[in-house]
């Protein structure tokens, strides 16, 4: 396609001139040289590749299946169909996608995109994968509560989409309609969050993507649904023919299994629709996001279980943990794996089983560190113990109060973690709680401050749970559990998150100032200082981060991945051409270009020193957490632009799960990111003066 024809297009599908200009459409009377090419160059390749539309930063933290999540899975199932691998292409902006098309870039088009008429005059559309109603929504908190309620309100949408011709034919019957574009880096689930917050009156989106967006966040309300149902396809070359006849009968074949939510089948059905369903929790054991990947201890036991049986995970993180049982006999799971610990209670309960048992830990009174009054078993009359209703720990300090011992039990809510109790533990919140011992340690090296005050009873086991009536899913987890328990897999995925989660591998030289009267810091100054000002850094600071991230040890190496000085993850490293994060120089350029790519994130509205404090936030616990905590500040009216007491704050809240369970990228550990940044900051004041001295030094060695 020459420049004027992509010009062309790129108007007519921003929306900017309507249907008033299609002068170029493709000839549909094409004769293929071959019988058909497309399938024949897929096969070729080996290789089916899908254009699609990235999100800005992250996808957030999938806690269910989303509408592109679906499609996805859809995706995997033709690739496997067809005998060739899957490869996604993400590009920017949904305008893009059939000006790629028509290049050549990709084989198929699969972003939720709606058939039109207009679309359909330069493309040629699959079956319907989807069927979707077009809605507008507002704030919960709006007075809006119908449609005639938005004349004169202004309302957003995406550039690109369907939605411009919705909009416009609305105004026909309310002219005083105002129509906006959203900014090019907002997509439908940004565009929700902020009228969810208040800071625009209106949206316009697909229902599907509004019904994901509410299995987490309460905060909008739908006050019109456009009468037209919509479909949604995917999208081929008008000469693909032989490809589109085949994707139809994949999907006339498929669609009916992804169709309901509630599924019961066992192993062989799940295999046939190619997913199984992870029930979980949001927490740093078992499922989160961190520097952009998802991770967890049942993360990744789940996709190793899956892996075996080519089979796909979804996760789906209930709202509370007594909804994790319910859920999963409903049909909206498959295995519960979310560190349960097998208790005689949850045994005798109908209709589930535990499908294997893992670990083996003890349950622990915890209490402060400086707490020196606890002596043994009678030291706990008098005293209150808080933890959930529905845990294990609520029937073994059940069976403790019949033995008469005058302490008080106390319920925390049904969706708190264990660690945000233990947090309230160490903060003087609460006075005691209990734990599993292996939860406490990876605590304890977090967040300190905290005791193991003394055992209670046997040793107890956690097991994956499915429904009783999954025999065949049951023996298969059994045979999992047997073949990698206490092997190596296991065994390193265990040191990874509850051995070395939090640290660093212990540097082989810990640098201490003035080690080297050569430099002013570290023997890395030079490096630092070249890099430092490529990207308009004090070189200082970056000093202050490297030195946070490996003590200036060019081998250290960290229990997520992290690599190097400035500890890059793996995928940062290749994003950022780095061949060899252990060399001091590619790491350095690598990790300082990454830095300014998140300071650069920032609106340059916000002040230098605050967007350098954003942007090492993002840099140790990822761009999606600042995100939410940036939104957070500004609905607890605290400043979104200002770090200190303010960003900073908002961070903290995100660890509860009253805040985190609306937060598009989920809980996290904010005590970890607060403190990287801050101790940054202090040792940047401290290095700005080593190095003023270790100047003042050079000076008098020259006038000698």
């Amino acid at each position: 396609m020459n420049w004027l024809k992509r010009f062309v297009w790129l108007l007519v599908f921003s929306g900017s001139l309507g249907n008033s200009i299609l002068g170029y459409t493709k000839d549909s009377s094409t004769k293929s040289v071959q019988k058909n090419p497309a399938i024949k160059r897929i096969m070729a390749r080996r290789e089916l590749r899908v254009l699609s539309v990235a999100e800005p930063g992250l996808s957030g933290l999938p806690r269910d299946q989303t509408p592109s999540q679906r499609e996805l899975m859809l995706l995997y199932g033709l690739a496997d169909d067809m005998k060739v691998n899957l490869k996604m292409i993400y590009l920017d902006n949904v305008a893009k996608l059939i000006p790629m098309l028509l290049d050549g870039e990709g084989d198929i088009i699969a972003a939720n995109l709606t058939i039109t008429a207009q679309r359909q005059r330069w493309i040629n559309f699959s079956a319907p994968v989807d069927k979707v109603y077009e809605q507008l929504v507002v704030s919960k908190k709006s007075p809006l509560a119908k449609l005639a309620d938005l004349q004169a309100k202004t309302i957003s949408f995406e550039r690109g989409t369907s939605y411009y011709d919705s909009l416009e034919r609305l105004k026909q019957q309310y002219p005083q309609l105002k129509l906006k574009y959203a900014p090019r880096l907002y997509d439908t689930e940004e565009l929700l969050s902020q009228v969810g917050a208040g800071k625009i009156s209106a949206v316009i989106a697909d229902s599907n993507y509004i019904d994901a967006y509410r299995h987490y966040r309460d905060d909008i309300k739908i006050i019109y649904t456009l009468p037209d149902e919509q479909n949604i396809g995917w999208g081929m070359k008008k000469e693909a023919g032989g490809l589109n006849k085949q994707i139809n009968r994949y999907l006339k074949n498929t669609l009916p299994r992804y169709r309901s939510r509630e599924f019961t089948g066992d192993l062989p059905q799940l295999k046939t629709r190619r997913i199984v369903r992870i029930l979980t929790r949001d927490n740093p054991r078992n499922y989160f996001i961190h520097r952009g990947h998802l991770l967890g201890f049942e993360y990744e036991l789940a996709k190793k279980f899956a892996k075996q049986y080519g089979l796909h995970i979804v996760m789906v993180v209930p709202p509370k943990w007594n909804d994790l049982i319910p859920w999963l006999k409903r049909g909206y799971g498959d295995i519960i794996a979310a560190g349960m610990t097998i208790s005689p209670a949850r045994k005798q309960l109908d209709g589930i089983t535990f499908a294997s048992s893992y670990g083996s830990f003890y349950q622990a009174i915890i209490t402060r560190a400086n707490d020196r009054s606890f002596k043994g078993i009678f030291s706990l009359k008098g005293r209150t113990l808080v933890v959930r209703q529905n845990s294990s720990y609520w029937e073994t300090l059940k069976q403790l109060q019949k033995k008469q011992l005058g302490f008080k039990l106390l319920a925390a809510p049904n969706n708190m973690e264990t660690e945000q109790i233990l947090e309230n533990v160490a903060s003087d919140k609460y006075d005691l709680t209990m734990a599993d011992e292996n939860i406490f340690d990876l605590e304890q090296k977090s967040i300190g401050n905290l005791k193991l005050a003394m055992r209670i009873g046997s040793p107890v086991a956690y097991g994956w749970v499915v429904r009783k009536n999954n025999p065949i899913l049951e023996n298969a987890i059994k045979e999992f559990f047997r073949k990698e328990y206490r092997g190596v897999f296991y065994n390193l995925l265990y040191r990874k998150y509850y051995t070395n989660a939090a640290t660093t591998e212990k540097h082989k030289r810990q640098f201490k100032l003035g080690q080297n009267q050569k430099y002013a810091i570290s023997q890395f100054d030079p490096l630092i200082k070249k890099y430092s000002a490529q990207h308009k850094f004090p070189w200082s600071i970056i000093a202050s981060q490297i030195y946070h991230e490996s003590r200036f040890d060019p081998n250290a190496k960290a229990w997520d991945g992290g690599m190097g000085l400035m500890q890059l993850m793996p995928a940062t490293a290749r994003e950022q051409g780095c061949g060899n994060p252990y060399s001091p120089d590619d790491n350095i350029r690598a990790g300082v270009a990454y830095l300014a790519k998140l300071r650069d994130y920032t609106e340059y509205n916000v002040s230098p020193g605050n967007r350098v404090c954003f942007a090492l936030a993002g840099y140790n616990g990822g761009y999606g957490h600042l995100r939410d905590a940036r939104k957070l500040a500004a609905e607890q009216g605290l400043n979104p632009d200002v770090w200190r007491n303010n960003v900073e704050k908002a961070y903290r809240l995100l660890s509860q799960p009253r805040y985190a369970s609306r937060a598009r990228y989920g809980s996290c550990r904010s005590d970890i990111i607060t403190k990287y940044v801050n101790e940054i900051l202090i040792r940047f004041q401290n290095y700005l003066i080593n190095v003023k001295q270790f100047n003042e030094r050079q000076n008098k060695t020259r006038k000698k």
